[in-house]
């Protein structure tokens, strides 16, 4: 809306010529507003019967308002050196002429003051010449200006964990009639969080604060969408606020909000808001890492190689990951990472340790140590590769175990708290428990159902299925396995196609006649699957059946379970590489043990021994103290007994047990006697979980100076003719060959024990019994001497063996009888 504001001002000579007066209108088209420009209109128009001639304009302008220069219309600048008293030179104005001044006015921030104490905006107009010298006034001009204040700030104390981001909405309105064609949004704020937005144009951004412009392009889009920031409009601008500070290291983060307008770089207005930032814990917690093992076994033994890889699956993280590191280790065997074959494309460096050339020439490492210095923080999940070749140079044996290698990797988290900062864990990939070709016979029923033991009765009919294992078998083309098997007389296969998972071998050749039949059968690789199987019908003849050995006139029973067996055997063999030397190829064997049950063929053994020592030799625990439920070596402070969750077989030291032997005297030649017994046991199938330790251990508790350590022995010798019994306190015990023997010969027994009745000249006849009771202890003091080689948690498992000989010259180097039986 045009407004116009009307003064009309008379002015009265007292002369002798006729009254002049002169009108002078001024008008507004708008209001005024600051920092905005308006023009301003004077009609001035005269009323007398002269003429005036070229009259000057001054024209005061009311507070803060200055001229924009240029602008006048209907005059010329003559005086500007002051833009609030501007002077202009007019024309000459003929009696009843009028005429239309029109000028450009701005408002300054300098108007604020004014406005704020209400003062009236009135334009003070001096028109004169040679003549006249006249003021006129115009009346009030209405004024506005602007008010923006930031109305809102949602969350203005806000809890957001280190590294995570959350959004902030800040409300900005004019408050006030005028209007503003620009305005300026700043948020200063501490160097711990980063701040984008949705709406401005960005004007700076630091670490320290964030600056934005809103003009024309922002104001289109809200209230009456025309270029400026009207009264009541508001804007809504929304703040993504990610914290990039740890908040064990800063807890609070201070915004200071400033909005402000102004012109002729100047501020005319601002307004300020304060919110603050708590930085909380990071919840981002757990094990970031978790590996993938794929591993193959080589082609061939000898000089050999084959690509293992890792894949590294990393989750999301907002912790960065620093110090980590990847630890391949080939420990076993003579096995090893082929120099230079590491590939990890994230790696920063990659190390190999303990470099060594095996027997092929080849330079392999024992392990591998890949070093990333961080992973920086990511939302997605992230995987990638570690590969390496493993060399191989070695024989080929059945039972040659698997390839395996370890894997461990340990990293920090930054920024983490107590117990979630540094993670480690170590991963095995197969074991060299395992063979790396698995193979194995079982025999089916008619209704194909496995059973085991088997025992082969005259009619029997079934299925021989022998099994095979191995990832070659799906991966290689045109390429041979080999596969061997002896089948026992007495077991009569039904047909002989030998389909081994829907092939066909290529080539059979029999060799037949001997103990077994033998069937050498090719087949040409692929199969469809890794896991193949050959299954065979039969029917068992006890008629067929050869006696398991030549049985001579002069045999004796054994004190065992009599029993006759036999063996299914299977050999396997891939033929994958043209060059790899005889022997070398992946090999499999395998049998299957089966008990007969025929009428015509009895149990005999070769009569080698005039006689055995027939017992029973076994292990008991003596100590019940505190428990270990823990497994870690020291005995757990538990107030109340809790004999069910004793672990018998389990011992830590101070604990105590017996080695035990029970029998009587076994003669095969009627009327033989014999001056020694001896009795053996020793120890195997070693196990530690720290394999690199494991010797350390067995030199730890076993042998001479040993910390399982005899403190007392009983034995007790029946004789059976005279049922006499004989009592010992002592029975030396001598460690030869990693094995403890015991001879109860007289003169023995006698030197230890002098004070004993027993004969000088005794000798052992059939039917006399015997008693051996051997304490044992393990030494906590031998522990204690040896704990810099002792970690907490560590343990070693293995097996007590027993054997016994019966014979007039003690023989330390004895083997096993068929007939000596125990039951440890």
């Amino acid at each position: 809306m045009i407004k116009y504001y009307t003064l009309i001002i008379l002015w009265t000579f007292v002369n002798i010529h006729p009254v002049f007066t002169q009108n002078i209108t001024f008008s507004v088209n708008e209001n005024l507003s600051v920092c905005q420009t308006t023009e301003l209109k004077l009609l001035i128009k005269n009323n007398t019967a002269s003429l005036i001639n070229a009259p000057d304009l001054r024209i005061n302008m009311p507070c803060g308002t200055v001229y924009k220069l240029g602008s006048i219309q209907g005059g010329t600048e003559q005086s500007i050196t002051n833009l609030s008293i501007p002077v202009f030179q007019l024309g000459n104005i003929s009696p009843d002429q009028e005429i239309v001044i029109k000028i450009g006015v701005s408002l300054t921030c300098a108007a604020l003051p004014c406005l704020d104490t209400q003062q009236s905006f009135v334009f003070n107009a001096n028109l004169s010449n040679e003549t006249i010298n006249k003021d006129y006034n115009s009346p009030p001009i209405n004024t506005d200006s602007p008010n923006l204040v930031i109305t809102s700030i949602n969350n203005a104390y806000e809890e957001i964990p280190s590294f995570s981001n959350k959004i902030r909405k800040v409300a900005i309105r004019n408050s006030r009639a005028g209007r503003t064609k620009e305005f300026t949004f700043r948020h200063n704020y501490d160097p711990y969080i980063d701040v984008m937005h949705d709406k401005g144009r960005l004007i700076g951004k630091t670490n320290t604060y964030l600056e934005l412009r809103f003009d024309s392009v922002e104001f289109k889009k809200i209230g009456n969408g025309d270029a400026y920031f009207d009264f009541n409009e508001s804007i809504e601008i929304y703040e993504n606020i990610t914290v990039n500070a740890c908040s064990y290291e800063h807890r609070f983060v201070r915004s200071d909000y400033i909005i402000s307008w102004g012109c002729n770089n100047m501020v005319c207005q601002q307004n300020n808001a304060i919110a603050n930032i708590k930085i909380l814990d990071n919840d981002d917690l757990g094990d970031k890492i978790t590996l993938k093992f794929e591993g193959k076994e080589p082609l061939c033994y000898e000089n050999g190689s084959s690509e293992q890889k890792v894949t590294v699956s990393k989750l999301p993280h907002r912790n960065i990951l620093t110090e980590m590191q990847f630890k391949i280790q080939q420990p076993y065997l003579d096995r090893g990472i082929i120099e230079g074959s590491l590939v990890a494309a994230f790696a920063d460096e990659i190390r190999y340790f303990d470099v060594f050339t095996n027997e092929c020439g080849e330079k392999v490492a024992k392990y591998a140590i890949i070093y990333v210095s961080k992973f920086d923080r990511t939302n997605t999940n992230v995987t990638f590769e570690i590969k390496w070749q493993t060399g191989f140079c070695e024989e080929s044996k059945c039972g040659t175990p698997s390839n395996a290698w370890l894997c461990s990797y340990q990293y920090r988290k930054d920024c983490a708290g107590p117990g979630d900062a540094f993670f480690s864990q170590s991963l095995e990939y197969k074991s060299i428990k395992i063979p790396a070709f698995v193979g194995s016979i079982s025999v089916a029923d008619t209704s194909g159902k496995q059973f085991s033991p088997v025992v082969m009765k005259d009619g029997f009919e079934g299925f021989l299925v022998f099994s095979f294992s191995n990832a070659h078998f799906v991966e290689h083309s045109n390429d041979t396995f080999k596969l061997r098997i002896e089948i026992p007389k007495g077991i009569n296969l039904k047909n002989l196609d030998f389909i081994l998972s829907g092939k066909q071998p290529v080539k059979i050749i029999p060799i037949l006649g001997g103990r077994n039949d033998v069937y050498e059968l090719f087949y040409l690789l692929p199969f469809s699957i890794k896991e193949i199987a050959l299954v065979l019908p039969f029917k068992y003849d006890c008629q067929k059946v050869l006696p398991p050995d030549v049985c001579s006139d002069n045999y004796a029973s054994c004190i065992c379970d009599e029993k006759v067996t036999d063996n299914v055997l299977g050999f396997g063999e891939l033929i994958l590489d043209e060059n790899c030397p005889e022997g070398q190829h992946p090999k499999v064997c395998t049998d299957k043990g089966y008990k007969i049950e025929c009428d015509n063929i009895k149990p005999c053994y070769m009569d080698t021994l005039d006689g055995s020592f027939g017992y029973r030799a076994f292990i008991s625990r003596t100590s019940y103290g505190k428990v270990d439920l823990d497994n870690t070596g020291i005995a757990d402070d538990t107030l109340t007994p809790r004999p069910e969750l004793y672990r018998l077989n389990h011992f830590i030291a101070g604990d105590s047990f017996d080695i035990n032997y029970i029998g009587s005297i076994v003669v095969d030649n009627p009327g033989f006697v014999f001056s020694d017994v001896t009795l053996k046991y020793s120890n195997s199938l070693f196990f530690s979980n720290d394999s690199t330790t494991l010797n350390v251990y067995k030199s730890l508790l076993l042998g001479s100076g040993s910390a399982i350590k005899t403190y007392a022995t009983k034995l007790r010798i029946k004789q059976q003719s005279t049922g006499i019994i004989y009592n010992f306190d002592q029975v030396n015990e001598v460690f030869v060959d990693d094995a403890y023997f015991c001879h109860l010969s007289a003169d023995s027994l006698k030197k230890y024990n002098p004070s004993t009745n027993f004969p000088a000249n005794y000798r052992y006849s059939v039917g006399d019994s015997i008693y051996l009771s051997i304490s044992k202890y393990i030494d906590f003091e031998t522990y204690k001497q040896n704990s810099v080689k002792i970690k907490l948690g560590q343990f070693i498992r293995f097996n007590y063996n027993f054997n016994s000989f019966v014979g007039n010259t003690p023989d330390v180097t004895f083997g096993r009888s068929p007939c000596d039986c125990d039951f440890p």
